[in-house]
């Protein structure tokens, strides 16, 4: 996600003149859901050894489709051009993630997604390749010792060929 010459310019201006920010956001952050299947030691939200409180509605654990639904409409009339999963859980356990992830298709967002990784499996992989998410698609592997995290870029493209 790049932003375009005028993004930038709008930027510029809002910086320079101290008034507002005249450029929508290029991209904007999304938290499906609040939970997780992993309590890695790292986690500011999960982790047994870390006490750190949610902010929010703590009795809502997933968004819903029409809140998320609205939530595009507005990035799109706003021209935001991203949409990144990422949150305080792990995105796959929301029941409607893959819906979720085609309707910021289908409204034109890229859309990036971090996961842990557990709950990909097969069908998931193939239902992530048949939505053209992109090329990028970040995975957050616990270590040996669950106290640090692994970044791995997948390639959708050398993926689809290993799984066929």
């Amino acid at each position: 996600m790049m932003a375009t010459f005028l993004q930038k310019m709008k930027l510029l201006k809002g910086l320079l003149t101290g008034e507002m920010a005249y450029a929508e956001p290029f991209y904007v952050t999304a938290e499906p859901t609040r939970r997780c299947n992993l309590q890695c030691l790292g986690c500011r939200f999960h982790s047994p050894k870390i006490n750190i409180p949610s902010v929010g509605e703590k009795n809502i654990l997933d968004i819903s489709l029409d809140l998320f639904e609205a939530l595009c409409q507005e990035l799109r009339t706003m021209d935001t051009e991203g949409l990144l999963f990422i949150g305080e859980g792990e995105p796959f356990l929301h029941p409607i993630m893959l819906d979720m992830i085609s309707m910021a298709k289908t409204m034109g967002l890229h859309v990036t997604a971090f996961t842990n990784g557990t709950l990909l499996d097969r069908d998931t992989i193939r239902s992530l390749l048949r939505l053209r998410l992109g090329r990028r698609f970040y995975l957050f592997l616990p270590s040996k010792y669950r106290t640090s995290r692994l970044i791995i870029w997948l390639d959708f493209l050398n993926i689809s060929s290993i799984i066929g």
